[in-house]
């Protein structure tokens, strides 16, 4: 399988902008000791908490930069005050060229924007949960790191967060043209030019997750998406149809459809008004499904099943066999389980059978 030709595309212009963009922040108060050993150091920003800062303001030059194995204190004592460090700052750890695996407690609520850029030496990062925000181009240029594990409380993701990394760059973390790290869909292959389902379970859509994937025509959402970042669908100029899954409209990045001329987002029956009342989804031509289908056990922790239009969308566990079976018995569609959607040839009882899980679908169109 070819690699995404997605690393390349953005690798000049984003990041270019974004260094641009960067400001010069303030040189720490103050330093201590982290439980593994390194010297780290922070700005106070409030009465009980601190952001790990880079001592001079935005670089480590000069100073003994972080190595090895780093574990991010979730409390530090400064003059007999105690704070809860809840922030790794803009820059904060960037290039730290000998660093090898973070550890961040659940304590941290964002790591900014090029916070461990080109930490080159950088294998594993594992988050708690209790993180909201990742800053764009975050762990970007950490050419070795290849383990990642994040948290289910992330509400953004920033753009090229984890471009250049041993992650994006392995073929194995690529699935249907999408490379996701845990429940988020973090980048997308631009060449894509077919309807595109995100995989049931999936929490997010990072910031320009499907930026200028020019050919895309139609992206089907699954229910249980909490966020849709900034810039998610810029400029996917033929992008005309979004289904949404999720009868609670998630959270809308103010420009997650710049540069898309038209597009009608499909919604559950009787979500409409939610949709239309929500933060930026109420300028978009929202349109709800019409409702002829009633679905028992639509989902659990490994299998959604649901119908849009007639057709149900099946997700569930890599390699379980899909069957979709007639009242008769007969089998209208088989095969092993990704993400699949199926025609359904008629109204009626349809049995959905994912591995040895059985749902029913009644189609009343």
């Amino acid at each position: 399988r070819d690699l995404p030709s997605f690393p390349t595309r953005r690798s000049s212009d984003l990041m270019i902008a974004v260094l641009v963009a960067a400001t010069v922040a303030r040189t720490a108060d103050f330093s201590a000791t982290a439980p593994t050993g390194q010297t780290l150091y922070y700005n106070i920003t409030s009465s009980t908490t601190l952001s790990v800062v880079a001592p001079g303001g935005s670089s480590w030059s000069g100073y003994a930069a972080p190595a090895g194995r780093l574990q991010i204190p979730s409390q530090v004592t400064y003059n007999g005050t105690d704070y809860t460090v809840t922030a790794i700052a803009n820059d904060a750890l960037r290039q730290c060229m000998d660093l090898t695996s973070v550890t961040v407690p659940g304590t941290v609520k964002s790591i900014g924007y090029t916070a461990f850029f080109r930490c080159t030496a950088l294998t594993s990062v594992f988050v708690a949960d209790g993180l909201e925000t990742i800053g764009r181009m975050a762990f970007a240029a950490c050419a070795a790191l290849d383990t990642i594990e994040l948290p289910m409380s992330l509400v953004q993701i920033g753009i090229s967060a984890f471009i250049g990394t041993a992650y994006e760059s392995d073929a194995a973390n690529w699935s249907g043209g999408m490379m996701c790290i845990g429940k988020y869909v973090v980048a997308v292959n631009t060449t894509i030019d077919s309807t595109v389902i995100v995989p049931y379970g999936m929490l997010g859509i990072g910031n320009g997750a499907f930026y200028y994937c020019h050919n895309l025509p139609k992206v089907v959402l699954p229910g249980g998406l909490r966020f849709i970042g900034n810039l998610a669908f810029s400029d996917c100029e033929v992008l005309d149809t979004v289904v949404m899954l999720a009868p609670e409209p998630p959270t809308l990045g103010d420009d997650a459809f710049a540069g898309v001329p038209s597009v009608t987002v499909v919604v559950p029956c009787g979500s409409g008004a939610a949709y239309r009342s929500a933060q930026y989804w109420s300028a978009l031509n929202i349109v709800e499904d019409t409702c002829p289908v009633a679905i028992v056990n639509v989902a659990d922790e490994e299998v959604s099943v649901a119908v849009v239009s007639g057709r149900v969308v099946v997700s569930g566990a890599h390699g379980s066999p899909v069957r979709v079976c007639d009242m008769m018995g007969r089998t209208v569609y088989a095969a092993q389980c990704g993400v699949h959607v199926v025609p359904l040839p008629s109204k009626g009882i349809y049995l959905v059978t994912v591995g040895g899980a059985t749902r029913k679908v009644a189609y009343l169109k």
